[in-house]
């Protein structure tokens, strides 16, 4: 997935239930529009979502503006306006222009006639979601013009780059593949310029998390999840997009068999971005499987070096001695002076034990990043039991296969 020729493309909201589209557009606006939100986000995305899957694909024609003599204003031309895919039609909804809002109830009720005759109940059922969309979420739309210029400043930044453009034909064309395909033995890559994107990036992962997580839950309610297939995730960069509320997500994930790997720059980094020293504790522990790269971060070490632990040191050391006697013989002759000396010498072996942590600063040092690998110092655990060494990781290339870990035995088992 990503930006580019050669790419392929996916619906973001593909899978995903109208609460999680409603929980990651509410992520994207964030919790000051407490009125707004007093009925849930739901209120305001469910009944629009349902509208568009009911209403799509169809091109509504918005009629230009007119004053109350039926003259055509200033500015209020005649437009096409595209039910398509869920997000961007979303976003354009939200918009809150009230003629766009008007087309779309018309056009609605006008198809709803043009079933009655031949699919009563389906025309029935579309009429009361129109109904219902109209009486729920218009009126939030409406009722506060402070409201609606608060969202369109705060939201439209957010989601506006997925109405159009690049991040449109990447992530909304309604017509790519949906996540579940990974259940299947998929690689799935989702690559975004944060640079070119930033607020975007944070929308594109609020999504994909939310939909795994949704994924995650089927599989734990599954009878078989404990037969199928475990599915690889990597996240790198996390660091910069967590909250302690993925605490429970990661866990969910963790019991459905998806093996995670979770990339962010240090501890201490996590810490600060969650602003809980406990929640980063309580994120960790999720993680099973954890590699250590070079990091002059203490925090980062201290628990690598909790984890892997200590190790005995045995160290022996050897001391000698010289010694010099000196006498007089009573038998000696004048020449000699009747005198003698003699050396001798000596030597002693020590051995001392002692507990050290096994990842000393030698350690450390040999931990280096290349341009097709890095070193890292791994800690495993599996059925067999917890492994640590210090392994090369290979990148992560689908089309050649992938290199995961070849240990360099530095003994730390």
């Amino acid at each position: 997935m990503g930006i580019g020729p050669g790419r392929s493309t996916m619906d973001i909201t593909a899978g995903m239930t109208h609460e999680s589209i409603g929980d990651a557009i509410k992520d994207g606006l964030g919790e000051s529009h407490s009125e707004f939100w007093k009925q849930g986000p739901s209120a305001f995305v469910e009944g629009f979502v349902e509208l568009i899957h009911a209403l799509r694909p169809a091109m509504i024609h918005v009629p230009a503006a007119t004053d109350k003599d039926g003259n055509e204003e200033p500015g209020g031309e005649a437009y096409e306006f595209e039910i398509g895919a869920t997000l961007p039609t979303v976003i354009d909804l939200i918009s809150l222009d009230a003629r766009r809002l008007d087309a779309v109830f018309t056009y609605g009720f006008n198809r709803a006639t043009n079933l009655e005759t031949s699919q009563a109940e389906k025309a029935a059922n579309l009429r009361s979601l129109l109904r219902e969309v109209k009486e729920r979420v218009v009126p939030l739309l409406r009722r506060d013009g402070k409201l609606a210029e608060e969202l369109r400043q705060s939201a439209l930044p957010q989601l506006q780059p997925f109405g159009r453009g690049p991040l449109r034909n990447a992530f909304c064309n309604g017509r790519g593949v949906d996540l579940a395909v990974i259940e299947k033995g998929h690689v799935i890559l989702i690559e975004i310029d944060e640079a070119e994107f930033p607020r975007a990036v944070s929308t594109v992962i609020r999504m994909v998390f939310r939909r795994i997580v949704q994924m995650a839950r089927e599989r734990t309610t599954s009878t078989r999840v404990h037969s199928l297939d475990p599915i690889l995730l990597i996240c790198d960069e996390y660091g910069n997009y967590g909250s302690a509320g993925h605490i429970q997500a990661w866990n969910t994930i963790r019991e459905s068999n998806f093996v995670a790997s979770v990339g962010i720059t240090s501890i201490s980094a996590l810490v600060k971005q969650l602003g809980d020293q406990h929640a980063a504790s309580a994120m960790i522990s999720n993680f099973s499987n954890k590699f250590f790269f070079d990091s002059d971060d203490k925090a980062t070490r201290d628990l690598a070096n909790e984890l892997v632990g200590k190790t005995t040191v045995v160290r022996r050391s050897t001391s000698e001695g010289r010694s010099t006697t000196s006498g007089t013989s009573a038998t000696g002759s004048l020449a000699s002076g009747g005198s003698h000396r003699s050396r001798s010498t000596s030597e002693t072996e020590s051995t001392t034990e002692q507990r050290e942590d096994a990842l000393d600063g030698s350690i450390w040092r040999t931990l280096q990043a290349e341009r097709d690998s890095a070193t890292a110092i791994a800690f495993i655990r599996s059925d067999e039991g917890t492994t640590t060494d210090v392994v090369t990781l290979g990148v992560l290339d689908p089309s050649n296969g992938i290199v995961t870990a070849i240990p360099e035995h530095h003994g730390l088992r």
